[in-house]
């Protein structure tokens, strides 16, 4: 393989650009930019939360926080919903982080609601029956519908011929 000007002795092609290699791959040439400025995500209770994202959105990611608590949150706070993750110093964070431990989030509510329904199938009351049985447990109709919580179809009992026919030849 012949070497061009602009190629090094590790295989690599300088472009035009410094920060944008071209690797020269027998199969391909791969040109992408590397970008040497690294960003690190915000954690907030465990949840680490893109620094391009907005604040108020960043709030919802949360797992018991919605939009209107995360407007309550930045109003106590004293932050603009509208500044990216990226634009917080260490200091908002720790505010942020210092509000956000009054609610009951993420992890917290996750053990919180399963400990309440373990409570209600442990005393065998009706909603625990239904939460056991995996039905709907706030009165809707099972009739028709309620595939979100029933699941998949699973059809029973319909048979084509041809899969009869191969069982009853497999038998003989």
């Amino acid at each position: 393989m012949q070497k061009s000007k602009t190629q090094t002795e590790t295989g690599i092609k300088q472009s035009k650009y410094k920060s944008k290699p071209k690797r020269e791959c027998p199969l391909f040439i791969l040109d992408f930019d590397l970008d040497l400025d690294f960003f690190y995500m915000a954690r907030l209770s465990g949840v680490e939360l893109n620094d391009r994202w907005k604040l108020d959105y960043a709030l919802t990611r949360l797992k018991g926080i919605g939009w209107t608590l995360a407007e309550k949150v930045l109003a106590d706070v004293k932050l603009d919903g509208s500044k990216r993750m990226s634009e917080l110093s260490a200091e908002d964070l720790s505010k942020l982080t210092a509000n956000l431990d009054g609610y009951t989030i993420e992890g917290d509510l996750i053990r919180l609601v399963r400990g309440n329904i373990a409570r209600l199938q442990s005393i065998s009351s009706y909603r625990g029956s239904r939460h056991a049985h995996s039905l709907p447990s706030r009165g809707q109709r099972t009739r028709r519908n309620a595939r979100t919580k029933r699941g998949k179809r699973k059809t029973v009992g319909a048979f084509k011929k041809e899969a009869l026919a191969a069982k009853a030849s497999d038998k003989k």
